[in-house]
């Protein structure tokens, strides 16, 4: 409501904390967290409230849309039968009336004695019993998107969680509510094409009803041009508005399975709201440290070239640019990509309560830089659609701290520069080196 957009736009407090303040936001992924995953686990709960926040308003402009549908098509239908009865002469109704005797009778019945004394004015039966029909296919569809079976309506996303983040989904670690599917072999990336195509499809046969209401709702409809329109529809001929109706499906998959899968660029490359989120643990293997900090600057320009999809690359260092990032990706009926630093806790020196500072850490070394690329905002060149300005002094070399030594019982303070090596020296396996 209007406390919760409020504190999302006031700049003293933070988005991501103002989202989860809504029960049903804070609600959208249950459970307990597992000590070394706790990351993946706060990453992929961020994700589900940021998808509810942008998915819920859709849901209800939809739902007032089908009300004013509505409202007119029973106008209708109620207009046509109050002009088939007598306005004046009432007579014939009376006698109809005596004959029952004082009983009460069902209404076809009286109509019946009704018109057997008089002749009512002829009715459209095809055009009302058209109206009627799309009042109830309007009315179910508008059930199933607010109540449903279960009370609270139709999910408004779901997830398709790989292989290799299985061990995010057992209960009670995980209690999900809305529908989750693990792919326990195979390809997830094949999986996904074939369930956001069948999600698709599923929409497009809503808004057949939503269309076609609104034809016979302002009298332009005509069923020898529009029932074939209606029929080929396709997602290239939905409207943009439409087009935002697909409850997402959300790909939640790890960094080496997405790097290994030639058919992410694919997918970045179709039209459709493909919604993908990469969960980075940043850890490097020690023979391959200098390659990976490398490619870690590089590896999204292919998917940057194509131009088809939004692309986020952020963390828990900077709440703000993470927020921004996932609002826009989600709410946009194109394609999206979110690159999540989601550093592993055991693989790391440190307690695992305090694993948010490694975001931090990460940020600060350029371990794990951010990047913000939209090719759907109107500018003259790529290079001014993507956004790096936020990563830590790109001016200099490396991010100087103030650290605290003591020294013969004196506190003093040092500029200290964090490199690369400082993300390094906290993993296990490069503490011997």
């Amino acid at each position: 409501g209007y406390i919760l957009e409020r504190q999302i736009v006031d700049e003293n407090y933070d988005s991501l904390a103002a989202v989860l303040l809504s029960k049903p936001f804070y609600q959208s992924i249950n459970g307990a967290t597992l000590e070394h995953e706790p990351a993946k686990k706060v990453m992929l709960h961020l994700a589900a409230a940021m998808t509810e926040l942008a998915i819920q308003p859709k849901v209800k402009k939809t739902t007032n849309e089908i009300d004013d549908v509505l409202a007119k098509l029973e106008a209708y239908v109620h207009k046509n039968l109050d002009e088939a009865l007598p306005a004046k002469d009432y007579d014939t109704l009376n006698e109809a009336l005596k004959a029952s005797n004082g009983q009460r009778i069902p209404f076809e019945e009286m109509v019946a004695n009704w018109s057997s004394k008089e002749h009512l004015k002829l009715i459209d039966v095809a055009d009302l019993q058209l109206r009627i029909n799309l009042i109830h296919d309007l009315k179910d569809l508008k059930w199933a998107l607010n109540e449903g079976p279960t009370g609270i309506g139709r999910a408004r996303y779901s997830l398709l969680i790989d292989a290799s983040l299985k061990e995010m989904v057992p209960y009670p670690w995980s209690s999900f509510t809305t529908p989750v599917l693990v792919n326990s072999s195979g390809s997830s990336f094949a999986m996904f094409e074939g369930l956001i195509q069948g999600c698709i499809r599923h929409t497009i046969d809503n808004i057949k009803i939503i269309r076609r209401a609104q034809l016979v709702a302002q009298k332009k409809y005509n069923p020898s041009v529009h029932d074939r329109e209606l029929a080929v529809l396709d997602w290239e001929s939905l409207t943009s508005s439409e087009r935002t109706l697909v409850m997402p499906i959300l790909l939640v998959v790890s960094k080496e399975n997405a790097e290994s899968n030639k058919k992410l660029l694919k997918l970045l490359n179709q039209p459709w709201p493909i919604k993908i989120m990469i969960l980075d643990e940043a850890v490097n293997n020690i023979d391959s440290g200098a390659a990976d900090l490398a490619n870690s600057q590089t590896q999204l320009m292919p998917l940057i070239a194509q131009q088809k999809a939004i692309i986020l690359k952020s963390s828990l260092a900077d709440k703000e640019h993470l927020y921004h990032g996932l609002y826009a990706g989600l709410n946009s009926e194109n394609a999206s990509l979110f690159w999540l630093l989601a550093p592993r806790a055991n693989a790391h020196h440190t307690p695992w309560q305090k694993w948010p500072k490694l975001n931090a850490l990460a940020f600060n070394t350029r371990a794990f830089t951010h990047l913000y690329f939209n090719p759907f905002k109107k500018e003259n060149m790529l290079s001014s659609t993507i956004e790096i300005e936020n990563n830590p002094l790109s001016k200099r070399d490396w991010k100087g701290i103030d650290l605290t030594y003591e020294e013969k019982g004196e506190q003093k303070l040092i500029d200290y520069k964090l490199t690369w090596a400082d993300w390094a020296y906290t993993q296990y396996n490069w503490r011997n080196e």
